[in-house]
């Protein structure tokens, strides 16, 4: 989807975040940056 380009390093970063938060306001989630179910079933659904 694009929403994260940084290195996948394991680490919860603010550009982590923004790409959950961005991906919810794509989903019309709740956007608060935290996976949760909602969030879950959405990803698992693209």
């Amino acid at each position: 989807m694009g929403l994260y380009t940084d290195a996948i390093d394991g680490n919860f970063t603010e550009s982590v975040k923004n790409a959950i938060v961005s991906f919810q306001t794509s989903k019309n989630l709740q956007a608060d940056g935290i996976v949760g179910i909602k969030t879950w079933i959405a990803l698992l659904w693209i």
